[in-house]
């Protein structure tokens, strides 16, 4: 639902923030392919059969980043609220955690491409909330906690379809199913406690990363605000929990140059989370209990 629909006309031109969020859109998915290009042209210097590609292929297919893209630029071509841009933006944040988990510092990380696009993404991300905004009234907040919940559910179920992947198809030890720090997949890092702690943390982190989304996709139903608080402050709460659960290299590792920065790496995924969470405490009682009086009324004007 979006524009009058919702008690909110839609512009009959695009305003300023639904352009800059849809050229923002092309320019982060250009960028992204040239990042993926010269990825497949680094892996082509280090093997020489067909593995190159293979490779190339599953970091496609098994990056929601991909799916959140495209999916928001249909929705900004055809004038559609979405939250798929803040959740490619969440996605790229942890992707860089983690990375700076196998860094010395954030100046290592602050030069490599996934550090840049997040940057990008941060923009393209804000424009896209002020755009919902110009569509159907929400509250940039709103936008911005669905966006977390909807990545952080993403990167949980591909780290999952990933690992099925490891062990079903490259007949890796089962154990691999079990999820790794910052929900890595064959890791060189690995938890140091009983492997049900941090799987029952990621499961109550999805499952409230769920129950946010719930609260976005049907905010006319009753306590929809309040699903969508709840689940985004558990999602995000729990999975700050569980990356901060205390890890070591993989003795398979341990003569590798790596040195895990795991303070640092949490320092940046907590103020992440906490920055897309926190605001929605305070913001969209109106919007959703405009939402519910449109249900019954829908001449219902007055969103904000």
């Amino acid at each position: 639902m979006y524009g009058t629909s919702c008690g909110t006309p839609v512009r009959a031109r695009r305003s300023g923030a639904e352009i800059g969020h849809l050229v923002g859109l092309c320019f982060a998915l250009v960028f992204f392919v040239l990042m993926t290009l010269f990825s497949y042209v680094r892996i082509r210097g280090y093997v020489s059969d067909g593995s190159a590609a293979i490779i190339l292929m599953q970091n496609v297919l098994f990056n929601p980043f991909v799916w959140f893209m495209a999916g928001a630029t249909i929705q900004a071509v055809r004038r559609r609220p979405t939250i798929l841009t803040v959740a490619a933006f969440v996605i790229t944040g942890l992707n860089a955690a983690t990375q700076l988990t196998l860094w010395r510092n954030i100046m290592d990380v602050a030069i490599n491409f996934t550090f840049i696009l997040l940057l990008v993404l941060g923009i393209v991300g804000s424009a896209s909330a002020w755009a919902n905004r110009d569509l159907d009234g929400r509250p940039v907040p709103v936008t911005l906690a669905a966006g977390m919940c909807a990545g952080l559910a993403a990167r949980e179920v591909f780290a999952f379809a990933r690992a099925l992947y490891y062990v079903m198809i490259r007949e890796n030890d089962p154990e691999t199913l079990m999820p790794g720090p910052w929900s890595s997949v064959a890791s060189i890092l690995r938890f140091s406690l009983p492997p049900a702690l941090p799987l029952a943390l990621s499961l109550i982190s999805f499952a409230g990363a769920l129950l946010g989304i719930s609260g976005i996709l049907a905010p006319r139903g009753g306590g929809a605000r309040g699903r969508l608080v709840m689940g985004s402050l558990i999602a995000a709460c729990t999975y700050i929990v569980f990356c901060a659960l205390p890890a070591e290299v993989d003795p398979k590792y341990s003569g590798s140059l790596f040195a895990p920065r795991l303070v640092s790496a949490l320092v940046l995924g907590t103020l992440l989370l906490l920055s897309l969470s926190l605001p929605v405490l305070m913001s969209g009682r109106q919007w959703f209990e405009a939402q519910k009086q449109a249900k019954t009324d829908p001449a219902a004007t007055g969103i904000r």
